[in-house]
């Protein structure tokens, strides 16, 4: 697909979207890419649940519209995580790569 300025358009047809009205629990599925958390205002609480990766490479976003002031970030199956935040601010965004050699999740905002 052909973007403005002839750029390439990527689309993302696993989008997926939550709209939690109070403190949450959340697992994101396998094949979700981009996960929009849209709450009407600032959550005290949040859970999200790393999916179940499989391969090198998996890559989630996760992006808040809202404040989540204590975010809880696990993961599934043994696998770890390094620097998962633990909060996410209004407009925010946190991006996640999995690596299969030593089965971690690594985190960046």
């Amino acid at each position: 697909m052909q973007g403005l300025g002839g750029g390439i358009s990527v689309l993302d047809s696993s989008l997926a979207y939550t709209a939690p009205s109070s403190g949450f629990s959340l697992t994101i599925a396998l094949a979700t890419w981009h996960q929009i958390i849209d709450p009407s205002g600032t959550l005290a609480t949040g859970t999200i649940t790393m999916p179940l990766a499989l391969h090198n490479g998996h890559m989630v976003v996760i992006i808040s519209s809202q404040t989540i002031t204590a975010l809880t970030i696990s993961t599934q199956g043994g696998q770890g995580s390094a620097a998962a935040p633990t909060t996410i601010i209004a407009g925010g965004r946190i991006e996640a790569i999995y690596r299969l050699s030593n089965n971690t999740w690594y985190f960046g905002v």
